[in-house]
């Protein structure tokens, strides 16, 4: 922000000079660019993968979905599995983001975000409006995409302990997944589908919605579809 738009801005919003302008809205850890930030969509594959994806694989290892299937039938158990393992990589990976918000609330007001204060937000990025508008749902909405992510890895990951007999490359395989994914989509200059870049809500990356929508779907159908087809073709008697 220049210097005149600086005093206009202090006129307008009738602060003192020297205050601070920064929103919660701009302050939580998930606006940020800082190192820690980076590391945590960075790792956040992992993070998703690990309270819940592990355990279907040690599962089937340890003849425990033997006694399961028993109670009810295998297409319920796999299917109830999934919807689990999805809302735990959900959680896992949004409950730092919560906690984020919460605590900056502490301490930064709710003001709303102005586009002459410097912001990685602008009117290429997703739902732009939404957050100089709205920026209480633009939060919202962020924290849900990266919640849809994060259980889609997590599925992902369990869904592929059918075909992987390791269980540390079942734990790396999501987060492997987007490393290979990374590294096409650098080659090809399309930085929008780097997931370690757009899931951040400052948008390191610009996502486009639509691309996003496939994105999740095309996820969502091989997690899925491997997921539900590799339980019924294995063996647990």
């Amino acid at each position: 922000m220049g210097e005149i738009e600086y005093y206009k801005y202090i006129a307008q919003e009738n602060l003192t000079d020297g205050a601070d302008l920064t929103s919660l809205y701009g302050r939580w850890f998930g606006m940020n660019t800082d190192v820690e930030t980076i590391v945590f969509f960075y790792l956040f594959p992992l993070i998703a993968v690990y309270p819940a994806a592990m355990i279907y694989f040690d599962d089937r290892k340890n003849g425990y979905l033997k006694n399961l299937y028993t109670q009810c039938s295998k297409i319920k158990c796999l299917i109830s599995k999934y919807f689990a393992t999805f809302v735990s990589g959900g959680v896992a990976v949004t409950t730092p983001l919560i906690l984020s918000v919460m605590l900056s609330a502490l301490y930064s007001p709710a003001r709303v975000p102005d586009s002459i204060i410097n912001t990685t937000i602008n009117d290429c990025s997703l739902w732009a409006n939404l957050y100089f508008q709205h920026p209480l749902i633009y939060l919202i909405a962020y924290i849900l995409l990266d919640f849809v992510f994060g259980g889609l890895f997590a599925c992902l990951a369990m869904s592929l302990s059918n075909v992987l007999s390791h269980k540390f490359t079942v734990f790396m395989s999501s987060f492997i997944f987007v490393a290979v994914l990374d590294f096409i989509c650098h080659q090809l200059g399309t930085l929008e589908l780097e997931p370690d870049l757009f899931l951040v809500p400052a948008q390191l990356a610009k996502p486009i919605g639509f691309e996003l929508l496939i994105f999740i779907f095309v996820l969502l159908f091989f997690s899925l579809f491997t997921f539900i087809i590799g339980g019924l073709r294995s063996e647990t008697y």
